[in-house]
C-alpha cells in the first residue's frame, strides 16, 4: 500500500490533526518532518478547508524538496482545490520554475482549467513568468485554450503588457486558434503599445480577420477603441473593409447582433455601438456613409435601430440617406385567400431583430425582409428622439417595406405607443394597409397593444377597416381572446355583425377562441335579447358553410359558451352544409366496393375489426356535412357540451340524422368516445338504428 493512505491515519478529505500537521510542514518547508508525518502513515492528500493539499502549499512557497518527496510518496500531483486549482496552477502562478518542472516531470496536466477557466499557461502569462511559459509550451501546454470570459494566455499577456512573454506565445502560435487573434485583443483593450508592438513584426497583417470574419478595426470599431483604431488606420487598415462571416459564429458574433449578415464594415460596427468618436474616426478617414451590407443594411440603419441619435445626426450630415432601404431577395408574402386559419405567422426579422406578427390569412412563402428604412428602426425601437431627427432630416414617412408595412405598423406591433403618436402627428397614414390588408389598427389588435389601440381609435383610424379576408379590428380582437379589446371596440362603436369573406362574424370567431367573456361581450353589448339581429351579435349567424358559432363551441367542447349561446337564443338544430369532401385514389376504390348494405352502428361494431369499421365509416364520409351542433360535440368526444346540448334539445333529436346518415351516437361510436356513447344512450339514443 502507498504510505499515507491507511485508513487507521486518517482517511478523510481533512485527515485530523495529523493532517494538518502535515499541511503546516509542507508549508513551512520542514522536509524531516513531512517525511516523519508520511511515515506515520498520515493521509497525504488531506486538504485544509479551501481544498489544498500539502502539495499545493509546498509549491505555492516553492519547496522543490518538499514537492518531490510528497509526489515520491503518491501524492496526487492533480488534486484540485475548491476553486479547480492544482499544484501546478500555484506553482506557475508562483513562478517557481523548479516545482513547475518537477509536477510536470510527474504527469501534472498542464491544461487542467480551473473553475473560471484559467490554466497554469495562462497564470504564468498572467504573472510575467517567461521562464515557465517556455517550460509550460514544451511540455504541451494549449495556448488556445480560453478563460470563461473569452481570455487566452496571449490575450492577459497583451493585456498586461508583458512584452516577452507576448514575443514568445506569437513565435510558438502567432493566432490562437479558440479565441481572437492577438491584434484583435489589443484593439479591444485599446492598447497601442501592444499594437504597435504586434504590427511590428514583418508577417503583421492589419486586415488579419478573426475566425467570424472581422479586422482589428472592427473591433476596435465595437469597444469604441480609437486610439488603436487610428493607429490601425495609420498602418493601413481598410476602413471600408467588409466582413463576410462564415456560418459558424463565436465570440464576437455574440457581441454584434448582425445575424447572418455580410460585407458589415467597422462603420456599421461604431454606428450600432453609437461609438461617436470612432464614427467620426472613419468618416474622417473615408469611410463610405452609405455602404451597405448584402441585405442593404446602412450604417444609419445600426445606429437608427439601437437609439444613437448623435451618430444619426452624423451620419445624416455626412450624406447618409434617411430613407434608404433594405433589400433581400426574398419575394413578399403571399395571401391565401380560402384559407380560414388564423394561427399563421408572418415573421419580419432583420439585422438579428425579430419582429413577429401572427397575421391571419397570409403564408409565410418566405421571411421578408426588404424595404425596411431607418424609421422603421427607429419605431421598432421605440427611440422617440431619434424618429424626430430622421423625420426632421427628411425620412420618408410613408415608406412601406415589401410587405406595405408603413412605419406606423411597425409601431403597432411593438406597443410603442409614443413612437406612435409622434408618426401620426407629422402624418403618418394610419389606415395605410399592409399587403394582406391589415391595417396599424389590426396589428395593435392582433398583440393586444391596448394602449396603441386607444391612440389609433381617438385619432380617427376606420375602426370598420377590413382585410382581404374581410376581417375586421373586432374580428382581431375577438379572436385573440381579448375582452379588454372587445369592449373598448366595441364602445367606440365597432359591429359585431360584420362578416368576413367566409361569412364569419366576431363571435364565430370568439367561439373559436374559447374565450367565454369575449362570447358574453359580444351577445349583450348594446343590445336587448329581443333585439339581436339590430343591435347585437345574432348567434344563429351562420357562415357560408352554414357554421353558427354554436357548432364552432360544441365542436371545441366548450360547454360555458354553449351554455351562453342556448341562453341568448341559439339553435340546437341548426345543421351544417353538405359539402363533398375529394377523396383519394384509395378511398374511391372504397365507395366503389361491395359495401352496399350498412348494418347499424352499434350491434355489429364488437364483430368488425379496426380496418372494416374504418372502411365503412369512410364510405360514408365524402357527403359529411349537415351535422348539427350534437353531432360535431360527439365526434370531438367533448361530454359536457353535449349534455348541455341534450338538455335542451328536443328529446327527438338525440337521434337527429345529418345527411350523410350518421346519428351523434354513429359518431361517437366511430370515434370510440366510449362516455359520449353512454351519454348519449341515457338521453334516448337507439343504439340500433341503422345509418339511413
Amino acid at each position: 500500500m502507498t504510505k499515507g493512505t491507511d485508513p487507521q491515519h486518517g482517511s478523510t478529505k481533512r485527515g485530523g490533526e495529523s493532517g494538518e500537521s502535515l499541511l503546516r510542514a509542507a508549508r513551512a518547508g520542514d522536509l524531516k518532518k513531512v517525511l516523519d508525518l508520511i511515515n506515520s502513515g498520515v493521509n497525504i492528500n488531506a486538504t485544509n478547508p479551501t481544498g489544498l493539499t500539502a502539495l499545493h502549499l509546498a509549491a505555492k512557497e516553492g519547496h522543490t524538496a518538499v514537492v518531490k518527496e510528497l509526489i515520491n510518496n503518491g501524492a496526487d500531483v492533480n488534486a484540485t482545490s475548491k476553486k479547480g486549482n492544482t499544484a501546478l496552477h500555484i506553482a506557475s502562478l508562483a513562478g517557481h520554475l523548479g516545482v513547475v518542472r518537477a509536477l510536470v516531470d510527474a504527469n501534472a496536466n498542464p491544461n487542467c482549467q480551473s473553475v473560471v477557466g484559467f490554466t497554469p499557461l495562462y497564470m504564468a502569462a498572467q504573472e510575467n513568468h517567461l521562464d515557465v511559459v517556455v517550460l509550460l509550451l514544451n511540455k504541451g501546454a494549449n495556448q488556445s485554450l480560453t478563460t470563461e470570459d473569452g481570455f487566452t494566455p496571449l490575450a492577459v499577456a497583451l493585456q498586461q503588457g508583458h512584452d516577452r512573454v507576448v514575443a514568445t506565445l506569437l513565435e510558438r502560435d502567432t493566432r490562437s486558434r479558440g479565441g481572437l487573434p492577438a491584434l484583435h485583443v489589443a484593439a479591444r483593450k485599446d492598447d497601442v503599445n501592444a499594437a504597435n508592438l504586434l504590427l511590428m513584426s514583418p508577417d503583421a497583417n492589419v486586415n488579419h480577420q478573426s475566425q467570424p470574419g472581422f479586422t482589428a478595426l472592427h473591433i476596435a470599431a465595437h469597444y469604441g477603441s480609437t486610439n488603436v483604431g487610428a493607429l490601425l488606420i495609420q498602418r493601413g487598415a481598410d476602413v471600408n473593409f467588409q466582413a463576410k462571416p462564415p456560418c459558424t459564429y463565436v465570440h464576437l458574433c455574440l457581441y454584434l447582433w448582425y445575424g447572418r449578415q455580410n460585407n458589415i464594415t467597422p462603420l456599421h460596427v461604431a454606428a450600432k455601438w453609437g461609438r461617436v468618436a470612432m464614427v467620426k474616426l472613419l468618416l474622417d478617414n473615408g469611410a463610405l456613409v452609405d455602404s451597405r451590407t448584402r441585405d442593404g443594411l446602412t450604417p444609419l440603419h445600426c445606429a437608427a435601430r439601437s437609439g444613437h441619435n448623435g451618430v444619426c445626426t452624423m451620419l445624416i450630415d455626412a450624406g447618409c440617406n434617411p430613407s434608404a432601404k433594405t433589400r433581400v431577395s426574398a419575394p413578399p408574402l403571399l395571401p391565401i385567400t380560402r384559407s380560414w386559419r388564423l394561427t399563421l405567422t408572418m415573421t419580419l426579422e432583420y439585422a438579428g431583430i425579430c419582429l413577429t406578427c401572427r397575421h391571419v390569412y397570409v403564408f409565410p412563402s418566405r421571411l421578408s425582409q426588404n424595404g425596411l428604412t431607418p424609421l422603421h428602426m427607429a419605431a421598432q425601437g421605440n427611440h422617440e428622439e431619434v424618429t424626430c431627427n430622421l423625420i426632421a432630416r427628411g425620412a420618408n414617412l410613408q415608406a412601406t417595406t415589401g410587405d406595405f408595412l408603413n412605419p406606423l405598423h411597425v409601431a403597432a406591433h411593438c406597443g410603442n405607443v409614443k413612437v406612435a403618436r409622434i408618426l401620426i402627428e407629422k402624418g403618418c397614414d394610419m389606415n395605410a394597409r399592409a399587403l394582406n390588408g391589415f391595417t396599424p389598427l389590426h396589428i395593435a389588435c392582433k398583440k393586444n397593444k391596448v394602449s396603441v389601440v386607444e391612440l389609433l381609435l381617438d385619432c380617427g383610424a376606420q375602426i370598420s377597416s377590413t382585410t382581404e379576408a374581410g376581417l375586421t379590428p373586432l374580428h382581431v380582437a375577438a379572436f385573440i381572446g381579448s375582452p379588454d379589446l372587445v369592449r373598448l371596440l366595441l364602445e367606440r362603436g365597432a359591429s359585431v355583425e360584420q362578416t368576413t369573406m367566409r361569412g364569419e362574424t366576431p363571435l364565430h370567431l370568439g367561439a373559436r377562441c374559447c374565450s367565454l367573456e369575449v362570447a358574453e361581450l359580444l351577445l349583450t353589448h348594446g343590445a336587448a335579447v329581443d333585439a339581436k339581429a339590430k343591435f347585437g351579435a345574432n348567434p344563429n349567424m351562420t357562415t357560408r358553410d352554414a357554421y353558427t358559432a354554436l357548432h364552432i363551441a360544441a365542436k371545441d367542447g366548450r360547454a360555458d359558451i354553449v351554455q351562453c349561446l342556448l341562453a341568448s337564443g341559439a339553435n340546437p338544430d341548426a345543421r351544417t352544409r353538405a359539402l363533398q369532401f375529394k377523396l383519394t385514389s384509395t378511398l374511391n376504390a372504397i365507395k366503389s366496393s361491395s359495401l352496399c348494405l350498412l348494418p347499424p352502428p352499434l350491434s355489429t361494431l364488437g364483430r368488425l375489426t379496426r380496418t372494416q369499421t374504418l372502411e365503412m365509416f369512410l364510405h360514408i364520409l365524402p357527403l359529411q356535412r349537415g351535422f348539427c351542433p350534437l353531432h360535431l360535440a360527439a365526434k370531438r368526444g367533448r361530454a359536457e357540451a353535449a349534455r348541455t346540448l341534450l338538455q335542451v334539445m328536443r328529446p327527438e333529436l338525440v337521434n337527429a340524422v345529418g345527411r350523410n346518415g350518421l346519428t351523434p351516437l354513429h359518431m361517437a361510436a366511430h370515434y370510440n368516445h366510449v362516455p359520449l356513447v353512454q351519454l348519449l344512450l341515457e338521453f334516448g339514443a337507439e343504439a340500433d338504428r341503422p345509418v339511413s
